[in-house]
């Protein structure tokens, strides 16, 4: 039987570069997850609805939902926050908008898939990736070295025949991230050639680095010093598999899931509108 491609993202890059025994758990193995991982994910329960709640009324706008509609019962801010990203869309003044776009591209053998919140493209041939960020611009060194800012671009460009956009070229693409919390000063990241020429060298090299990885002791734990352990195990899902042992009294750090995607922890737990 043939074995289907394995499917890289995103996430599943970060997840990677965060700890490589955390991504064979995830992504690799069969173990469950235990009891506390869901109560360490339900500190974020707020922040992970907010962001769904968030991408589904820009789903429902897109949809032809008139604001008033949309928008009723929300708090204020949350309301003025969707009505300000949605003058942004407006602004862009593009022929063509996608929402919530998944696009998945062949990368050697592999599979590359990247989601866009809105693609829009003007008749020029310039492409607009956006990305709603429901929170502060707090680390934007963080957001430019980012997987997101790295594959989203570059899976965009490599699918554009596909869509039809045949005068697509990597100068001609901006990713976007707009904050609701600052959304007058949304960061901007033109695109090039060279750029696109160096992500899929890099995405290679980390593609090939965890294919080449044999068994679960191939996948290496994060050191054991008491600071790593702290920012990256003690908040990990998978604790309990790695007799790791936190010393922090403090509060427990969220993972960043600004940089490690959201969806997968809204696939975690079944979010409603209501």
């Amino acid at each position: 039987m043939e074995v289907e491609p394995f499917e890289f993202n995103q996430a599943r890059l970060s997840a990677f570069r965060r700890c490589h025994r955390r991504f064979f758990l995830k992504y690799r193995s069969d173990r469950q997850l235990l009891e506390r991982a869901f109560t360490l994910a339900d500190r974020d329960w707020d922040a992970a609805r907010l962001g769904q709640r968030f991408h589904l009324y820009m789903e429902r706008l897109a949809r032809g939902l008139p604001m008033q509609s949309v928008a009723n019962g929300l708090p204020p801010e949350q309301a003025a926050s969707l009505t300000k990203a949605w003058d942004y869309r407006c602004s862009l003044r593009a022929d063509q908008f996608l929402t919530e776009y998944e696009l998945t591209i062949p990368f050697d053998h592999w599979r590359l898939t990247a989601r866009a919140d809105l693609l829009a493209r003007c008749g020029d041939g310039t492409v607009t990736i956006v990305d709603w960020k429901t929170g502060a611009n707090t680390n934007t060194d963080r957001l430019r070295r980012s997987d997101q800012a790295r594959i989203l671009p570059y899976v965009v460009l490599e699918a554009a025949r596909h869509l039809g956009w045949n005068t697509v070229t990597a100068s001609g693409i901006t990713l976007v991230f707009w904050f609701a919390q600052d959304p007058d000063n949304p960061l901007k990241l033109p695109y090039s050639q060279r750029q696109h020429e160096q992500s899929r060298s890099n995405l290679a090299s980390i593609m090939g680095m965890i294919d080449g990885l044999e068994g679960e002791e191939a996948f290496a734990r994060v050191p054991d010093d008491p600071a790593t352990v702290d920012a990256v195990c003690r908040p990990c899902e998978y604790i309990h598999y790695c007799e790791r042992n936190p010393t922090s009294a403090g509060p427990v750090q969220p993972i960043d899931y600004e940089e490690e995607d959201l969806e997968s922890l809204w696939e975690t737990f079944d979010f409603s509108l209501d």
